[in-house]
């Protein structure tokens, strides 16, 4: 089915059992700079899936000048060799080679505690890091070329088959190489050869400690998408040089840069950017990079596009690392032909926006299990089956079904409305996450699979529920918005759920939104290229404040393109006639709004569904989950649904 993508490949003396690749990413999953058996575990995964190549840890350090970030690997360290040895026995246990990340972070990371800033090329702070860094002294630089070399050995000793050099999104190998972060007047300055020279030197140091046949590569960006920065055509001439250099073995592209708000929302594109983004940068890198082969990697989700790359010679190997989060099986259903069972990447950035938000652990949008391997292991089959009833079929609804129908249960599932899905069909209606109805479709083709008895235009009540004479009800029906706690006379109102299920008020609207994340400015920005006049007013420090670095930065582009006021630190007071009242909420000032036309609501409190739970407690074995609970976001609902269902 996938030729191109079955394929092996040599590199060196490894041989890759295909094309694809989990390239590295921040996972969060060490402790103290140490591999834990948490971390193990999600590498195995993807190793039993069936991927080729299995990389990472992203940005291992290299130096104790460059501290990881939350759950990084230190491999400038002796005390992780056991560690990496367990790690890279997991990984060929599952038929995959592996090679770590290293890298030295430079002034892109948070000197947290330390009591010592963080160094790099030049003396200049990353918007991003926010932090002033000190300039290398030549000395320093010769000590962390020293500690690519060793961190390279410990690799290779742990019996790793290669290692991959990160000079890309911003990390001290290419600070050194763009004129915006290297303003050096000695040799490691200036000119091209000078702003390469570090690199070159961490190339010849590692081949001198690591020896011929073992595999060093390195990633690269095709462009760094930052005004002043390097472009394709810089960064062309920059591979070119390494590659003809004979002391690298595969270039990895992938597009961005890391050092602007922007620029790192570029660095990992979501929904907001289209599948397969940056392939002309690695077609653009094998014209001259001669016979060493590359690896492209930038949002290929589905295996028929990694299949069309290969075969269109833009690239060896593909990068498939957050549709291998989505579902580590997926190159294995790939090869069996089994397409529709694959949880497809729906470019929610869950995975991504954890790390940078809030420096959590790595886990998916909708595969609760990615980076909770040990505590969510694959479902088990019950001891005895049972009739399992589950009311509503949004996400929580659905996984509950999905998980008890594969543990052997006999599943009936009612949702009054005619499609599967619940809230994920309103995300999916916010301009540019249209890819989040990949969700709804998949739980979809899942209960089909599994035999799960699913009633559409069925509303769940007391009488059909006991009809079914269950063992186990679960009511996962979701939750509606709240009312509006100010007062409101004479003005049209509507939920932000109403305008992302079709409302489309029209003239002078303004949006009220003090949830801070999709639905407030969605229907915003839905309404506006509908036409409306449109101001978003929240009370918090900025619009969309719950939303992590990588979806925010391209929201309030679409936003701002389309018009859209945003306006901060307002609190709701009431409406009346036409006309809004606002309050600064840090001095108090009450200001108006007239001539308003109709008014839209996007609150954080919402009222859960939970009047059926109430009313069979007590009459049978009743669960409560999801929404109905308290909302929550998907990610969240779909894991506490996972826990309860491999309970029942």
């Amino acid at each position: 089915m996938f030729p191109h993508l079955e394929r092996p490949l040599a590199l060196k003396g490894v041989t890759l059992r295909n094309r694809v690749a989990s390239t590295p990413h921040s996972d969060g999953l060490g402790h103290d700079g140490l591999v834990t058996d948490a971390l193990i575990a999600y590498f195995a995964a993807k190793a039993r899936g069936g991927a080729g190549l299995v990389m990472g840890p992203a940005g291992c350090s290299v130096h104790p000048s460059s501290p990881t970030r939350a759950g990084g690997l230190e491999l400038h360290r002796d005390d992780a060799l056991p560690g990496l040895r367990r790690l890279a026995e997991a990984v060929h246990a599952g038929g995959a080679a592996w090679m770590p990340q290293l890298t030295h972070w430079g002034r892109r990371g948070s000197s947290g505690d330390r009591p010592e800033p963080l160094v790099a090329p030049s003396a200049i702070p990353e918007p991003v890091s926010a932090e002033n860094p000190r300039a290398l002294t030549g000395e320093e630089i010769t000590d962390i070329v020293r500690g690519y070399a060793s961190a390279a050995r410990r690799a290779r000793d742990a019996g790793a088959d290669g290692v991959d050099l990160c000079a890309w999104a911003n990390h001290l190998l290419d600070q050194f190489w763009s004129p915006l972060t290297n303003r050096r007047d000695d040799g490691y300055g200036g000119s091209l050869d000078n702003r390469l020279r570090f690199a070159m030197e961490v190339l010849h140091a590692i081949r001198a400690a690591v020896g011929q046949a073992f595999v060093v590569g390195i990633r690269v960006t095709g462009d760094e998408l930052v005004e002043g920065g390097l472009g394709p055509a810089e960064l062309q001439e920059i591979a070119r040089r390494l590659t003809q250099s004979g002391l690298v073995d595969y270039l990895s592209v992938s597009g961005g840069a890391g050092m602007t708000p922007n620029a790192q929302a570029a660095v990992v594109p979501g929904h907001w950017w289209p599948q397969g983004c940056y392939a002309g940068y690695a077609r653009a890198m094998r014209e001259v990079a001669g016979p060493v082969p590359i690896l492209y990697a930038g949002r290929v989700v589905r295996p028929e596009m990694a299949e069309r790359l290969l075969a269109d010679d833009a690239c060896d190997l593909v990068a498939m690392t957050r549709a291998i989060i989505a579902d580590p099986d997926l190159p294995r259903k790939a090869r069996e032909g089994r397409l529709d069972e694959v949880r497809q990447c729906v470019g929610a950035n869950v995975c991504i926006g954890r790390r940078y938000g809030h420096h959590l652990p790595v886990t998916c949008v909708y595969n609760p299990t990615a980076g909770r391997e040990l505590e969510l292991g694959p479902p088990t089959r019950a001891g005895a089956p049972r009739r399992i009833v589950v009311a509503g079929g949004g996400p929580a609804g659905l996984e509950t079904a999905r998980v008890a129908a594969e543990r052997g249960h006999r599943v009936v599932l009612l949702e009054a409305a005619s499609q599967l899905g619940g809230h994920v069909l309103l995300e999916a209606a916010v301009p540019h996450r249209h890819e989040l109805r990949g969700i709804a479709d998949y739980y979809r083709r899942e209960l089909a699979r599994l035999g799960v008895n699913a009633r559409l235009q069925t509303p769940a009540t007391v009488e059909r529920v006991l009809a079914e004479q269950p063992d186990a009800v679960v009511v996962a029906l979701g939750s509606r918005p709240a009312p509006p706690e100010v007062p409101i006379d004479g003005l049209a109102v509507e939920s932000a759920d109403a305008v992302l299920a079709g409302a489309r008020p029209g003239g002078r609207v303004l949006v009220f939104d003090d949830d801070g994340r999709f639905r407030g400015p969605g229907a915003a920005l839905l309404l506006a290229r509908a036409g409306a006049r449109v101001e978003i007013v929240t009370p918090e420090l900025h619009v969309g404040v719950r939303l992590d670095p990588s979806n925010l930065p391209p929201f309030y582009r679409h936003l701002l393109a389309a018009g859209v006021v945003l306006t901060p630190h307002h609190a709701l007071m009431g409406a009346s006639g036409r006309s809004v009242r606002l309050r600064n909420v840090f001095t108090g000032e009450v200001v108006e709004r007239s001539d308003v036309d109709a008014l839209v609501l996007s609150l954080l409190r919402r009222v859960p569904e939970d009047t059926l739970f109430h009313a069979l407690r007590g009459r049978v074995e009743a669960h409560l989950v999801g929404d109905a609970a308290a909302a929550r976001t998907t990610d969240k609902v779909i894991l506490e649904a996972a826990v309860l269902a491999r309970r029942l």
